[in-house]
């Protein structure tokens, strides 16, 4: 059994990285803290607001500081490959959006968090990569290229915006990473990368089979078999917990028809459900792993929607069927502006909250010692997943009917067949 995983590729995917305003101002450093919005125009105050709430912060604080236990996690759990939305543009760039109510930066030194997690591709299709304008996202791109960490989803025009980013898996397979957005993530449609402009690569919900096709053709052209297709997408408004006809209507329509194997959404600032479809992974909101909103007192933040609460997702998939065989979520919660391995409050609610969700995409959620398994439906089809290896419920079991119905025949048939023989021999 051990030699059949040898293949399988483990994916860590996360949702926001949110490493501006707040978080920004407590590392070594920080841009200029001002912000121009009709409400809290300074980023220190969000700093300020977790301390009050959760006491002091180190003296001495590094680059991995805001990583806290994710570190460990990621230490005990050895994945292939790492990506994350990165919520925020990396630059020192006054010229900010306007217009825009909220803008996030981070200094360029603060790559080095980045770093520090192992991040191996960073999400940039989203609604806050030009909030300090083009110069800040001309920035963002060469910190990026300048640390030799690869991105989606956002590029100088849109043939690089476009452009998925590939990456070997030694022994195992590659891995092609796909960013996009869509208007309903509050992503502004003159951000959209135009072949002389740089800019987001946004996506139109009007005609989706012309944009699947879009996509199928821009798979075609770099995919070899054995690859896992992910496409990352910004979509979906803030606080919602369904995900709407539309939205699941290109999932799966990206799977069915231009072979993407998982679907990594984000936008919505919490938790969301998480369907298997014909075996491939969709996930239609991954919340904010690093945030700086635990002080914040906007009812939103707090219940129902919790977005401190989070997981850290990992996805063992197969290569040579892109279908997810395993898949588990690590609770966790932010805390001194940092993650922290979940508390046993918020480990049941997101327990509750994700079993919910799922359910209503035809699957589930069970407890795996400290950590949550998926149990999901595909199809009407469904998954256990048990040490690494998924077995397909009604596949197997229209395989024993077959074999049953087969053997109920011999038996039955078997007296009419013997007494045909003797009278046979009898003739001759």
């Amino acid at each position: 059994m051990a030699g059949a995983l040898t293949s399988i590729i483990r994916v860590f995917l996360v949702g926001d990285v949110m490493i501006g305003r707040g978080i920004d101002q407590i590392l070594p450093y920080h841009c200029k803290p001002w912000m121009y919005r009709d409400f809290r125009n300074d980023s220190r105050e969000y700093a300020q607001l977790a301390i009050d709430k959760n006491g002091p912060l180190p003296k001495e604080i590094g680059m991995d500081y805001v990583w806290g236990d994710a570190l460990q996690i990621l230490q005990e759990k050895q994945p292939d490959f790492r990506l994350i939305n990165l919520e925020t543009a990396i630059t020192t760039s006054e010229t900010a959006w306007l217009g825009k109510r909220v803008q996030y930066r981070t200094h360029p030194r603060h790559v080095e968090t980045l770093q520090a997690a192992g991040v191996d591709c960073c999400v940039l299709s989203n609604n806050h990569v030009l909030d300090w304008g083009y110069p800040g996202l001309a920035e963002t791109l060469t910190t990026l290229k300048k640390a030799n960490m690869k991105y989606v989803g956002a590029g100088e025009n849109i043939f690089e915006a476009q452009k998925p980013a590939i990456f070997e898996i030694p022994n195992k397979g590659r891995i092609v990473v796909f960013g996009a957005c869509h208007t309903s993530g509050l992503v502004y449609e003159e951000w959209n990368a135009t072949e002389t402009k740089s800019g987001v690569n946004l996506l139109s919900f009007e005609d989706i089979p012309y944009v699947v096709k879009q996509l199928a053709d821009q798979v075609k052209k770099v995919e070899k078999p054995g690859d896992i297709v992910i496409l990352s997408i910004h979509w979906g408004p803030n606080y919602k917990w369904q995900s709407s006809p539309m939205e699941r209507e290109f999932a799966h329509a990206a799977i069915d028809v231009a072979g993407v194997d998982v679907i990594h959404g984000h936008s919505s600032h919490h938790v969301k459900g998480i369907e298997v479809y014909n075996g491939k992974l969709i996930m239609y909101g991954c919340g904010d792993i690093v945030s700086d909103y635990e002080g914040t007192p906007t009812p939103l933040h707090k219940r129902p929607f919790h977005n401190v609460r989070s997981l850290m997702y990992f996805a063992d998939i197969d290569p040579l069927t892109g279908e997810v065989v395993d898949f588990k979520m690590i609770p966790t919660m932010m805390k001194n502006l940092r993650v922290n391995r979940a508390d046993e409050e918020a480990s049941s609610w997101l327990y509750a909250k994700m079993s919910e969700l799922c359910e209503e995409l035809g699957g589930g959620v069970q407890w795996d010692g400290s950590e949550l398994r998926l149990v999901l439906q595909s199809g009407g089809t469904t998954h256990f997943f048990t040490q690494g290896i998924g077995w397909t419920g009604s596949l197997q079991c229209t395989i024993i009917l077959i074999l049953l119905i087969f053997v109920l025949t011999i038996i039955t048939c078997k007296p009419f067949i013997c007494r045909k023989v003797v009278n046979l021999h009898k003739c001759r």
